[in-house]
Parts: C-alpha cells; sequence; structure tokens
C-alpha cells in the first residue's frame, strides 16, 4: 500500500512511480488516537499528543475529528527516526517537530531531554523513590518539560508553572524506573518457578 508524508513540503513516499518499494528506509506513522475510554490521565495525555500532531502539520484536512489515514508523518520529522512512547510527553519525539515546512512549531531540543534522563537515573540511584502526591501509577509517565529550567547549560529558570512541571517529570521518571526494576525482579522470580505436577497440586 502506498503511504506518503502529508508535512508541508515532504515528498516521502514508500513507492515509486512504478509501483514498487523503496529502499530508502523512511517509516510512515499515522496520527495518534485518542484514548478516551481508559484512564482520565492516558486519555487527557493522548488527547494533548492527538492535538499537538495535528498543529505540528498544519493541514486544513487534518482536524481532531478527521485524520484520513492515509495521510501519515515519515520518519524524517522525528529525531530518532520513529514517535516517542505516547505517555512519555517530555520526549523530543512526543511529536513531530522537524522540518515542518513551517515555523509555528519549534523544533525541540534533544539534549535538554538526554541531561533530564541523566539527571533523574543519578537521583534514582542515589535515594529511593517517592511517589509523591500525583497518583502516579504504572500509566503515568513525565509531563512537557520543554521549557526554559536551569540544566547543565546554565539556562534561565522558568516560571512556577514550569518548575513545578519538571520536577513533576523527576518524580514520574523515578517511578518509571522503580517498576521497571520490580517488573525485572518478578520475571526472575517467575523464571525460577517450575511449573510441575507437583507445584500445580499445591
Amino acid at each position: 500500500m502506498l503511504s506518503t508524508c502529508c508535512v508541508i513540503n515532504c515528498n516521502s513516499c514508500s513507492h515509486g512511480r512504478n509501483g514498487i518499494k523503496l529502499k530508502n528506509g523512511i517509516s510512515f506513522y499515522r496520527f495518534p488516537a485518542w484514548k478516551n475510554n481508559i484512564t482520565s490521565h492516558v486519555s487527557e495525555v493522548t488527547k494533548r499528543r492527538r492535538m499537538a500532531w495535528i498543529a505540528a502539520v498544519r493541514r486544513p484536512k487534518i482536524t481532531f475529528d478527521n485524520t484520513p489515514p492515509h495521510m501519515m508523518v515519515c520518519s524524517k520529522h522525528f529525531h530518532k527516526g520513529k514517535p516517542a512512547y505516547e505517555m512519555l510527553e517530555c520526549d523530543p519525539d512526543w511529536a513531530p517537530s522537524l522540518y515542518l515546512g513551517h515555523t509555528e512549531v519549534k523544533a525541540t531540543n534533544t539534549d535538554r531531554f538526554k541531561r533530564f534522563r541523566r539527571r533523574a537515573t543519578r537521583s534514582q540511584q542515589q535515594q529511593p523513590p517517592s511517589l509523591g502526591t500525583d497518583n502516579t501509577g504504572p500509566e503515568g509517565r513525565e509531563e512537557d518539560m520543554e521549557t526554559e529550567t536551569s540544566g547543565d547549560d546554565g539556562a534561565p529558570m522558568g516560571n512556577a508553572d514550569e518548575q513545578q512541571k519538571c520536577t513533576m517529570c523527576g518524580l514520574r521518571l523515578k517511578e518509571i524506573i522503580r517498576l521497571q526494576e520490580e517488573n525485572r525482579k518478578l520475571k526472575g522470580e517467575l523464571s525460577k518457578k517450575a511449573l510441575d505436577e507437583n507445584f500445580l497440586k499445591e
């Protein structure tokens, strides 16, 4: 099936004029769905993400209620060549930001995201994580961190709301790391259990 990129001035397509699939290493991604039938947090994040993609592309025929399946975004518009996990809102690839054919959406900063992940990981190793009071669970992830905060590069501090968001990012990332570690331990314990006839009797 022919796939083309709907971003302004992008001519990427999956097949040539002869109908043969091109081996150009370009992938195509559909607009993210709004998951309004899950938890309120997931619903809010996926709604924001869908809106962010639509705002990034800026095509009149693409609206929140109408994203034609043939209108896709190619891998050229993401730093890592593909969209980030939908709940990782502070990842630069949470929405397309590169070569969008307009200047309304500012390209995201991958260096800031990498520094943030390193700081959160170091903090996680130094002290046990706490959940805080934001009801963060397995479905909870970082909030948007594309704001001016003071980091390794000495960038200026943003306002109080932006600082609070960055704090929430840290708490949620710690919880993700803790849950991943717990998951690894549980898988290890499960692999040691022998599902034999005696185990089933017990």
